[in-house]
C-alpha cells in the first residue's frame, strides 16, 4: 500500500452536515484553488506544524487520530483540506478509518468528480460537503479564486478555468442524485465573498441544485491568517440587508438554506 496522505491538523468540532451530523475533521495538505478567504492557509500551502489557531497546528499520525476518536467516543469523521481529492491514495486513508469503525465524510471543492465517485462507490464515504465558490460562468470570480495569491489567469475564462467549471458542475449533478438518500448526507456551501459572489452567482448556483438540497451560505469574515493576506484586508463583508437578500434569492431555488458564520 502506498503511503497514506499526511494528516496536518485535527479540529474537535465540525459544523459540516448539520443538522444531521456533528463530528471532528482532519486536514490533508495541498489545494488546486487559492481562495483568498480560505482559513486554512498552512494546509493549502502544504506547510504543517505552523500554528494557525484553527486546527492545523501539528501533524497527526493515524494512530493519534484513532486514539482521539476513542477518547472522545466519536463515530464519524470528515476529511478536509485544502482539497483532499488531490491525493490519489485518499481512498486508502478512508478505508483505514472505516475499518476502525467510524463513518467517513469528505469536504471538497468538486473539481475531482471521478475521484468523488470512487470514494463513494468503492470506499464507502457517506457524507459530502461541497463548496461551490461562485457561478460557474462567472469567469472573473473563478479567476479570483484560482489566481490568488501568486497566480493569475489572463483572460479569466482561461481553458483551465473552463475545464474546472465543467468538473464542478459534474460533481454537483452527481451529488444531486444522492439528495434525499437517508443513508447519505450532502451539504452544499457557498462563502459570500463579495469580489466573487453576487446576486447573479446565487441564482446561477441555485439553478444547478436539487430543490431539496441542503445549502449553507457562509458569511465572509475578514481575519488574520487568511490565504489572501494583506491583499484582501480592505474587503468588507456583506451587510445584514445584503445577507437577507442573498438568503431570499437562495430560497427561491432550494428549500433548505441556512446562514452560517464560520
Amino acid at each position: 500500500m502506498a503511503e497514506l496522505p499526511a494528516i496536518v491538523g485535527l479540529n474537535g468540532v465540525n459544523e459540516a452536515f448539520s443538522p444531521r451530523v456533528y463530528c471532528p475533521v482532519i486536514f490533508v495538505p495541498g489545494c488546486n484553488m487559492r481562495c483568498p478567504y480560505c482559513l486554512n492557509t498552512d494546509v493549502v500551502l502544504g506547510q504543517p506544524d505552523r500554528s494557525l489557531g484553527y486546527g492545523a497546528a501539528k501533524t497527526w499520525t493515524l494512530e493519534e487520530v484513532k486514539k482521539y476518536l476513542v477518547e472522545q467516543r466519536e463515530t464519524s469523521i470528515v476529511i478536509s483540506g485544502g482539497e483532499p481529492c488531490l491525493h490519489e491514495n485518499l481512498g486508502d486513508l478512508v478505508d483505514n478509518l472505516r475499518e476502525f469503525g467510524v463513518a467517513v465524510g469528505l469536504s471538497t471543492n468538486g473539481t475531482f468528480p471521478d475521484r468523488l465517485d470512487d470514494l463513494i462507490r468503492n470506499h464507502g464515504i457517506t457524507m459530502v460537503a461541497m463548496d461551490i465558490k461562485c457561478g460557474l460562468e462567472n469567469w472573473e470570480g473563478l479567476g479570483v479564486l484560482y489566481g490568488s495569491p501568486g497566480r493569475k489567469f489572463d483572460p479569466p475564462d482561461h481553458p483551465v478555468i473552463r475545464e474546472e467549471a465543467r468538473k464542478i458542475k459534474e460533481s454537483i449533478q452527481y451529488l444531486n442524485g444522492l439528495v434525499g438518500d437517508p443513508d447519505f448526507a450532502v451539504e452544499f456551501r457557498t462563502t459570500l465573498y463579495p469580489p466573487a459572489v453576487s446576486d447573479s452567482d446565487i441564482n446561477a448556483i441555485g439553478a444547478l441544485l436539487h430543490k431539496k438540497s441542503y445549502w449553507v451560505l457562509q458569511q465572509f469574515r475578514a481575519r488574520t491568517g487568511l490565504l489572501g493576506g494583506d491583499a484582501i484586508a480592505d474587503v468588507k463583508p456583506y451587510d445584514e440587508a445584503a445577507l437577507e437578500r442573498l438568503l431570499a434569492l437562495a430560497h427561491q431555488h432550494v428549500e433548505n438554506v441556512q446562514m452560517r458564520w464560520p
